[in-house]
């Protein structure tokens, strides 16, 4: 029997009146958990409270998005009909929004930063077809300076030239998160780690990535 899909759980860290407000959301696509495993993890959470703590921000974290289609390992919400999350997102003069998405829009609506945790497969540095390895944004806010910074650090880590993380300008696909914050010019960030890796070597990047987004509040 097909799991009917639930309301994402969404955790809230910092002040009720912060001078920004940060959204971080994985788990769009079910078959892409690292994200999902990392935004969970205890240590991590902490880190992100203490960010938001003490740097005056708020930072919201939504880890698992379409959550039984992460426990089915399933891309798509496994409603009776599946249905891709990531082509959902209201363009402008659409009249319905899906019920999960309508949950935590008004979130989306407000933050001045969004970073999307992805997975592709390959590496984008020497396969272009792919997204995967790559840091991109909507170039709106401070969005591209922050994805040098974690393009540089991450990089540092890194010893295959090949694996190696890039941006680029990608075109954003209607109904997609990166498509909606672009038209309603909220800064964006997608990160796209490459699911062929070992999850703890995703992890490890991750934790790089996220820790050189959350210092440049500190």
């Amino acid at each position: 029997k097909t799991p009917k899909s639930k309301t994402p759980k969404i955790l809230y860290f910092g002040k009720d009146r912060p001078e920004r407000t940060i959204l971080l959301i994985a788990g769009t696509h079910g078959n892409e958990p690292a994200g999902s495993i990392y935004l969970t993890d205890q240590s991590i959470i902490g880190k992100i409270k203490d960010c938001a703590k003490n740097c005056n921000i708020k930072i919201i974290v939504i880890p698992k998005v379409n959550e039984q289609g992460f426990i089915l390992n399933k891309r798509k919400v496994p409603d009776p009909i599946p249905w891709d999350l990531n082509r959902a997102y209201p363009k402008k003069g659409d009249q319905g929004v899906r019920k999960i998405i309508n949950t935590y829009l008004p979130l989306i609506n407000q933050a001045q930063l969004v970073v999307d945790l992805h997975e592709a497969k390959g590496f984008r540095k020497i396969t272009k077809g792919t997204k995967g390895s790559g840091i991109y944004s909507n170039e709106y806010g401070n969005s591209s300076t922050i994805v040098q910074k974690m393009i540089q650090n991450v990089n540092n880590i890194i010893d295959n030239q090949d694996h190696c993380f890039v941006t680029d300008n990608l075109k954003a696909i209607p109904g997609s998160l990166r498509y909606y914050c672009t038209e309603h010019e909220i800064p964006y960030i997608l990160v796209e780690t490459t699911v062929i890796e070992p999850i703890e070597t995703r992890f490890t990047k991750l934790d790089n990535i996220i820790t050189t987004l959350l210092s440049t509040f500190a």
